[in-house]
């Protein structure tokens, strides 16, 4: 247990550095030290996720459009998108994310590390539902898309997914954020010809302290 929190935490020092080279500036650790006591698997896998974000990063050049950082992390991971639209679709401003059907996070971009008050301990301790609150009505449509996009041969569009707010459970300022999603789309395994895992990309804005809404 020990080896594995320190472990961690150099992978947790390392990516704050490599984030704030970018100009990102997303502590390291938490003050809760919320990651002592995660279980052995969720210590494991967060080791796993943080030294492959590292490895991402430091082969993406900080100055390169989005869909050309996609390419190379796609190179990375060994896959290729089901429909090359995506490359088209994906722009400057939007948060996005890799992931495995399994829903485990395999890489996020520098825009969603810009966001919010939580540190990369908080982040690989506790799960997303943990981290935010959201509307129950959106967890539906998001499972059904994501079970779309594992068998779809095309981007596959979200845009009838309203825009919602969540809002952050772990800290203190409880900062809230609107999510419009954008698209989805599958990444096939080049050796296999399998879809293994998927790019998600939303848009996300902080919303003014004066403007709160209700999560419903």
């Amino acid at each position: 247990m020990e080896n594995a929190v320190e472990s961690f935490k150099a992978n947790a020092l390392k990516l704050s550095e490599v984030l704030r080279e970018r100009g990102i500036d997303t502590p390291a650790l938490s003050p809760s030290s919320p990651f002592v006591r995660v279980s052995h698997e969720i210590q494991t896998k967060a080791i796993e996720r943080t030294l492959n974000q590292i490895k991402q990063m430091e082969i993406v050049p900080v100055r390169l459009e989005e869909f050309e950082k996609l390419r190379m992390i796609c190179r990375f991971h060994g896959v290729k998108p089901v429909s090359t639209e995506v490359y088209e679709r994906l722009t400057n401003d939007m948060a996005w994310e890799i992931l495995d059907f399994g829903l485990n996070q395999l890489y996020r971009n520098e825009t969603i590390f810009k966001l919010g008050n939580y540190s990369i301990e908080d982040y690989e301790s506790y799960t997303p539902a943990e981290l935010f609150s959201r509307p129950m009505s959106v967890l539906k449509p998001l499972v059904e898309k994501t079970l779309e996009v594992k068998a779809s041969t095309k981007v596959v569009d979200l845009s009838s997914i309203p825009s919602y707010v969540i809002e952050e459970t772990q800290t203190r300022l409880k900062s809230q954020f609107r999510i419009t999603h954008s698209f989805a789309c599958a990444l096939k395994s080049i050796s296999t010809n399998e879809n293994t895992m998927f790019v998600f990309a939303s848009y996300i804005e902080p919303i003014d302290p004066s403007r709160r809404v209700a999560i419903m």
